[in-house]
């Protein structure tokens, strides 16, 4: 789980006005993350923050790490206005060191099957309505079972978004039950979903928060990024940067 941060703050203190969103450490010199978070923003805008858990408290067994952005790489065909094909590469000045508090993520090659139970995470609103400070505070994690594409459209073509909605190819849903969803706040924060035995906790990431309509309205799920569908893209751009794609594969 990573924090973007604006760098011009110049502290390491947190501030809900210079957090952008979140993201995910999938090597040590790489945050992946969703491209709507980092629009109209240059590298030298960027920091990245791992291994935070209660910004407001810095008496914690394990301290934070911060990295700057040296460069951004997005998608060629995202969309900002419809959040499509929103996906970047945070390229790193210097490696997040590998602690208790700071892992790297796999990147899943594909969805699992409708149904499977995944979690999200950030730093977010608790609901929508709140008031811009509470954003930040203690990181929070919640439980959300992966929708089918049928059904994902099938539901938000019940709200604003009106009969007419398709889903594009690349994003997802995940969630629907009520009081229970991501918010404002937690945009490109990772959608993480058990792979092979469950009992054997293992992860992998298989989404972004994109958007939602409200937060945690009974039937309507929240709208991720399809982070599979961009898997060979995301290889592709790190091998141009002379990095090893090993850090995120994984074998079930």
């Amino acid at each position: 789980m990573i924090a973007l941060l604006r760098r011009s703050l110049n502290s390491s203190a947190w501030s809900h006005a210079g957090y952008l969103g979140g993201g995910t450490l999938i090597h040590p010199r790489v945050v992946l993350t969703a491209a709507h978070k980092v629009h109209g923003l240059k590298a030298e805008d960027m920091k990245c923050r791992a291994g935070e858990w209660d910004t407001l408290n810095t008496d914690e067994i394990y301290g934070h790490q911060e990295q700057n952005v040296a460069k951004i790489v997005r998608h060629p065909d995202f969309y900002y206005d419809s959040i499509l094909n929103s996906v970047a590469l945070l390229f790193l000045a210097a490696p997040f060191r590998q602690a208790p508090n700071v892992g790297l993520a796999c990147l899943g090659p594909q969805l699992p099957p409708a149904g499977t139970v995944c979690y999200s995470s950030g730093w977010g609103k608790q609901k929508l309505g709140a008031k811009d400070s509470e954003i930040g505070g203690m990181l929070k994690k919640v439980e959300l079972p992966l929708l089918s594409r049928s059904e994902c459209q099938a539901r938000l073509r019940k709200t604003r978004l009106s009969n007419y909605f398709t889903l594009h190819e690349s994003l997802m849903c995940a969630g629907g039950e009520e009081g229970k969803d991501t918010c404002a706040g937690d945009g490109g924060s990772p959608l993480v979903c058990h792979i092979g035995d469950p009992s054997h906790q293992r992860f992998a990431l298989y989404g972004m928060v994109a958007y939602g309509i409200g937060c945690g309205e009974d039937g309507v799920p929240g709208v991720y990024v399809d982070a599979p569908h961009f898997h060979s893209w995301v290889q592709e751009k790190m091998r141009e940067e002379g990095l090893s794609t090993e850090s995120f594969m994984f074998i079930e």
